[in-house]
């Protein structure tokens, strides 16, 4: 699960850069120093909104290959929902929860599917409690679910233990492999795990003899600076892959050809490579992360740093190629943003697309429940072209943080459409192109 922070600012926030503020009708804006050809390069609006229970945390969405449906995680709940947008507007066709005789406080916080789209995999934490109440262990779990529209939808194929709370999973393109970020979740790290002992690690899972799954090693991080997993992103080579540390300010590279086949590899295997600040000096606290390829076919990352309001671009040996830093005249006044102890947007997850043989990465703009898009075709020139409010139920004034909440975020590959799992108000968004 993503995690929620209480933000004590250091010194100010992010640049208010001094450029014209964007004007906007229709709930979205593009920057106004572009040109009409690259504004309308892709362009959206929202177009429906589902609303799932009060309580049940909708937080986690993941499109699925069809480009037509998506399904949506609800944490809390332990929920997962079939939604479908084939028609331009967006419905919850089936739902299921799982582990219903599970009393404890366990969540969903992740998911990612197979290749065929049939089967999704799916991040569980298990805390446990003894009689009186008290935190003995911080389990996990990966579990495979079939999501088919059918009524087997929901049911689970198998289910693997990793390492502690884990956090997110990403699957190979090739759907060979998946790695598993276990966050540990410390308490003392505004997390949910009281156990101290445990330590964050790395999971690396074989999938090639599925339904059959095994867990080829697990890499111990070091805990007591923060290195707990957040987010994880595999390369369109399904070799290399980025772990975003967020407690730590790091991402973690590696790759699984080298080390699928290492009788105990551990973190000094890793690359690690330490986020830069903004101008201002903020540290990232990065989040979301996701791999893609620039114009020439180079495999990069996208790294989302949720404290001070930048979108880092990596390469895959871990060097930094460009940093975007959220200018607040690009985002509508009348969007929400945070007051002064939070990020005023707040990058928390982020998805690829490609529209018209570009690049595309979009953000969830957490603070201001709305979404970024970035043209990435040039990795060390990213272009921001809209932001899209998203939310049905907004009561966050301009200058207050937004009730939306958008969290989890996806796209239909060819950015047809971009779905947003909005956590405080428990819903989803559809985004189109215009």
């Amino acid at each position: 699960m993503l995690r929620h922070h209480t933000f004590v600012l250091r010194a100010a926030l992010v640049p208010l850069f001094l450029t014209a503020a964007c004007e906007a009708d229709d709930d979205s804006a593009a920057p106004a120093d572009q040109t009409p050809e690259e504004t309308t390069a892709w362009r959206g609006a929202v177009a429906d909104h589902v609303q799932m229970g009060a309580s049940d945390n909708a937080e986690v969405v993941k499109v699925l290959p069809s480009g037509t449906q998506a399904v949506l995680a609800a944490s809390k709940a332990r929920k997962i929902a079939l939604l479908d947008f084939a028609d331009g507007t967006l419905s919850a066709k089936r739902e299921r929860v799982l582990f219903p005789d599970d009393t404890g406080e366990g969540e969903l916080t992740h998911i990612d599917f197979l290749p065929d789209g049939k089967t999704a995999a799916v991040t569980r934490t298990m805390p446990i409690t003894d009689a009186d109440g008290m935190q003995t262990d911080c389990q996990g779990a990966l579990v495979f679910v079939k999501i088919e529209d059918s009524d087997a939808f929901g049911e689970v194929v198998a289910e693997l233990p990793v390492g502690p709370m884990p956090d997110a999973v990403d699957i190979s393109p090739d759907g060979k492999w998946a790695v598993v970020a276990n966050e540990r979740d410390a308490v003392s790290l505004y997390g949910k795990c009281a156990v101290e002992s445990l330590s964050p690690s790395i999971s690396l899972v074989d999938l090639s003899a599925f339904p059959t799954v095994r867990e080829v090693w697990r890499i111990d991080l070091d805990g007591t600076i923060g290195q707990e997993p957040e987010q994880v992103a595999f390369s369109a080579d399904s070799d290399h892959v980025a772990v975003v540390l967020q407690d730590s300010q790091q991402v973690v590279f590696f790759q699984v050809g080298a080390l699928a086949n290492a009788a105990a590899p551990t973190a000094a295997d890793l690359k690690i490579v330490t986020l830069p600040n903004n101008t201002l000096g903020a540290e990232p606290w990065p989040d979301g992360a996701i791999g893609f390829q620039d114009a020439s076919g180079a495999d990069f990352y996208a790294v989302a740093g949720e404290y001070n309001d930048t979108i880092t671009i990596l390469d895959t040996a871990g060097a930094v190629v460009s940093t975007v830093e959220i200018d607040a005249s690009l985002i509508p006044a009348e969007f929400p943003r945070g007051a002064e102890d939070s990020p005023p947007f707040r990058p928390d997850s982020l998805t690829r697309f490609t529209h018209g043989g570009k690049a595309h990465v979009a953000a969830s703009l957490k603070n201001s429940g709305s979404v970024g898009v970035w043209d990435v075709s040039d990795a060390a020139a990213p272009k921001f072209l809209q932001a899209v409010k998203v939310g049905k139920n907004e009561t966050a004034k301009a200058t207050e943080e937004s009730t939306v909440g958008a969290e989890g975020i996806s796209a239909a590959a060819d950015g047809s459409a971009i779905v947003t799992a909005n956590e405080g108000e428990s819903a989803a968004s559809l985004i189109v192109l215009e």
